[in-house]
């Protein structure tokens, strides 16, 4: 509905001359509240500009106490970084802005490897990329990212097939406009507030009956294939989604969505180890059914932000096996331990997407999350003291040490020794991680 409206939306001084708005950068499936997108951080591909969180200017949150705050980078730069990807922890959201720029036309190229070239491409961006770092230049890092700048990638593994989409933007800019600008205030919204239950999709006999994981990805592979055709495209049809029509018939399998994020310093290295998995005796593709979405976004400053301390390779996975069969997906889940445990991948989860029960188990926020774990603590503290938005999981917790003395920073007495207004005293205190769990 957003990008629909944003497509002919022309604004008070129609800046964009009757060519219509669009996000910077938007998800693969947009049928989602913007609200819960950008609370859990989702994003499409660009490591110019971002997730939708951090495409978010400014925020109006009714907090723990009934107040309404207004909160921006420049009015509250701490609590800005903690809100871009807030989980619900922080308040509830009443109105967002979000930076647009105007629609313009993108060439998609598309390009088809197998996958010794594609994981022999990555490791050698891989290696430029860590190169330009050590220069300490901003722009060698920018010109060793080039290859990935505004790339979608479709990984195939049951037939080690890999689609490769470079787009190249012909114009940008980059103004904002406040979500209820002109003339779409006023314009009558039907069936957003009054949508259809949902009691999810039942078991698939067929995806239930065949076990061949060449099929199913030979048979995804069919249904996208005209989304990735190479040409000219307006910017809201160009980028990568899913139409109403395929997202309804990829719901015809009840399924978990998986994503994993992998540091760029280390990309190529997992790929390469998740192929000697994927291809060798364990032969792990077989628990594949479609194909792995494959994304890159730039680093950015939210705490909890899945690309908080650099740029990351994304990589969306489906687990389509276990709802139908009744059976734990073994092979798939083998795919998302080596990505968890593996010091190749160092992935992190995306905050909204399965996985937390398996592959989160005692999750240690200090350890994923070392520079900015304790901010969105103190963040935490300063706006919800009461803890009315702490969730049931069991990794909200945000432990300190000051002159050797334990500090909990979710109470008075740690907030006021390890606390401010511009976040965590960093060089006072010190984060630590949750204590072992089982």
């Amino acid at each position: 509905t957003l990008l629909d409206f944003l497509s002919t939306y022309k604004g008070p001084r129609n800046l964009a001359q009757g060519k219509g708005w669009t996000l910077p950068a938007f998800s693969w499936f947009i049928d989602q509240t913007i609200g819960g997108a950008v609370a859990t951080n989702t994003h499409g591909s660009s490591l110019q500009h971002g997730s939708l969180s951090d495409q978010v200017v400014s925020f109006q949150v009714i907090v723990a106490n009934g107040t309404l705050v207004d909160i921006s980078r420049e009015s509250h730069p701490h609590l800005m970084r903690a809100m871009r990807v807030h989980l619900g922890r922080l308040g509830i959201v009443t109105q967002m802005t979000m930076k647009i720029i105007p629609q313009t036309s993108v060439r998609r190229t598309l390009e088809e490897l197998d996958w010794v070239s594609y994981v022999t491409r990555m490791k050698r961006i891989q290696e430029e990329y860590k190169e330009a770092l050590q220069t300490g230049s901003h722009r060698a890092v920018k010109k060793s990212l080039e290859p990935l700048w505004d790339t979608q990638i479709q990984y195939h593994p049951a037939l080690g097939q890999v689609w490769w989409a470079d787009y190249e933007r012909l114009e940008d800019a980059s103004p904002y406009a406040s979500a209820f600008d002109g003339p779409g205030a006023a314009a009558a919204v039907t069936n957003v507030f009054n949508q259809d239950y949902f009691g999810g999709t039942p078991p698939s006999f067929l995806m239930a009956t065949v076990n061949s994981a060449q099929f199913w990805n030979n048979w995804f592979q069919g249904v996208i294939r005209g989304n990735f055709a190479s040409g000219t495209y307006p910017q809201r049809r160009a980028y990568v989604s899913l139409t109403d029509g395929q997202n309804r018939m990829h719901a015809m399998n009840p399924y978990d969505q998986y994503e994993v994020s992998i540091p760029l310093e280390t990309a190529g290295d997992c790929l390469e180890e998740l192929g000697h998995a994927m291809y060798g005796p364990y032969a792990l593709y077989s628990g594949t059914r479609t194909p792995f979405l494959t994304r890159f976004v730039k680093g950015e400053d939210g705490y909890l932000s899945n690309t908080n301390g650099g740029p990351r390779m994304y990589m969306n996975l489906e687990d389509f096996v276990l709802y139908s069969t009744g059976r734990r997906n073994a092979a798939f889940q083998g795919i998302m331990n080596l990505f968890r445990t593996s010091s190749n991948c160092k992935a992190r989860l995306h905050w909204g997407k399965a996985g937390w029960i398996e592959h989160g188990q005692c999750f240690n926020g200090a350890k994923e999350y070392p520079n900015s774990w304790c901010d969105f603590g103190c963040a935490a503290q300063e706006l919800d003291p009461t803890r009315k938005f702490e969730a049931v999981a069991d990794f909200w917790q945000f432990g300190a040490t000051k002159a050797g003395r334990d500090y909990d920073l979710l109470t008075p007495e740690g907030y006021m020794a390890c606390c401010s207004p511009e976040g965590f005293k960093h060089a006072h205190c010190q984060c630590v991680e949750r204590a072992p769990c089982t």
